[in-house]
């Protein structure tokens, strides 16, 4: 995808179908360890496979919410505050860069 700087999946439904793959981004995914759909001990092994990315294990779903402000907004959970202090940031960097040369998203 193109402009694509980072990904912070939720759940990540097909992502163990996917584990070769080498993503082009940083990749935080964040992932329950009672998750029926995604197996714990798969994410253990893409963890493992891609140490380069953080993948963060929970006792519990982590919780996600959409916010009007076109931006990913996480509901106060520990997920939602490591992806608020990782991928925001530079999210809305790139926003003011893009609305300084003249064609805002």
């Amino acid at each position: 995808m193109n402009g694509l700087v980072a990904a912070a999946p939720y759940y990540g439904g097909g992502i163990l179908d996917n584990a070769d793959l080498q993503p082009k981004v940083p990749v935080m995914g964040h992932f329950g360890d009672k998750d029926a759909h995604i197996p714990v001990e798969g994410v253990k092994k893409l963890a493992e496979k891609h140490p380069q990315h953080q993948i963060f294990i929970y006792g519990r779903r982590p919780r996600l919410q959409l916010r009007p402000a076109r931006l990913l907004q996480c509901a106060g959970d520990e997920a939602g505050a490591r992806t608020d202090a990782s991928v925001l940031p530079e999210a809305r960097r790139l926003i003011r860069l893009t609305r300084r040369a003249g064609s805002a998203p």
